[in-house]
C-alpha cells in the first residue's frame, strides 16, 4: 500500500482488524508503505521526548526502502502573540510538562531525531501564515486556533464558565488582528535508505 494515512489517537478508539497497534498506541497498516505521510497535528502533546525516537523508528520500520517519511507540526506558540493567547500557551505548556511532554521539543530536535532514526536526505523548513488577519488564509488559520482552544477545554482549561471561555476566544481573535499575529507550520521530510 502507498500514501495511506496512519496515526495515533489519544482517545479510546476501535481499531479495524486490518490495522496493527504497536507500543504507545501508534497505529499502522500491516503492509509496509511506499510513502509514509505522518500529518497529525499537535503530536508534541502525545509523545514525551523519550518516546519520539521510538515513534520515528517505527515510522522508518514500516516505510519501504526508498520511501519517504513526512512530518508536519504547527508551532503552538504564535509570533507577535497576543497576551490572551500567551496565557493559553503557558497553561497548555504547563499541563503538558506535568505529563512529561515538551511542546517545544519537536521544533528544536526533529532533524536530529530523524537522522538518528536512520533517515537520510532530510529537508526541514516552515511556512508561515497570518492568524486572524490577511484575508482568507488568516481567517482559516484563526479558525484552526479556535478549534485547538476548544479541543483543550476539557483537559486543560477546566473551571471556566462557557461565557468566560467564549470571552477568551473573542479576545484572542481581536488581539491577533491588532498584533498582526502569525504562526509557523513546520515540516520535515526524510528518506529511508534503499537496500
Amino acid at each position: 500500500m502507498s500514501n495511506d494515512t496512519v496515526g495515533r489517537d489519544t482517545a479510546d478508539t476501535q481499531i479495524p482488524d486490518d490495522f496493527k497497534t504497536i507500543q504507545n498506541g501508534i497505529v499502522f497498516m500491516i503492509d509496509r508503505l511506499d510513502y509514509q505521510h505522518y500529518i497529525f497535528r499537535l503530536m508534541q502533546l502525545s509523545f514525551t521526548p523519550a518516546e519520539w525516537p521510538y515513534a520515528l523508528a517505527e515510522l522508518r520500520r514500516v516505510t519501504k526502502h526508498g520511501g519517504v517519511v513526512e512530518l508536519i507540526e504547527p508551532c503552538v506558540m504564535m509570533e507577535r502573540s497576543p497576551p490572551s493567547y500567551t496565557w493559553f500557551y503557558e497553561t497548555v505548556s504547563g499541563a503538558a510538562k506535568l505529563r512529561g511532554m515538551d511542546i517545544d521539543f519537536v521544533m528544536s530536535d526533529m532533524t536530529a531525531l530523524l537522522t538518528r532514526a536512520g533517515l537520510e536526505k532530510i529537508e526541514a523548513d516552515y511556512v508561515s501564515s497570518p492568524l486572524g488577519w490577511g484575508g482568507k488564509a488568516g481567517e482559516i488559520g484563526m479558525r484552526n486556533i479556535e478549534f485547538l482552544i476548544q479541543a483543550m477545554r476539557r483537559t486543560v482549561l477546566v473551571g471556566m464558565t462557557d461565557a468566560e471561555y467564549a470571552d477568551v476566544i473573542a479576545r484572542i481573535r481581536m488581539e491577533t488582528r491588532e498584533n498582526r499575529t502569525w504562526g509557523k507550520l513546520y515540516y520535515w521530510y526524510g528518506r529511508k535508505p534503499k537496500e
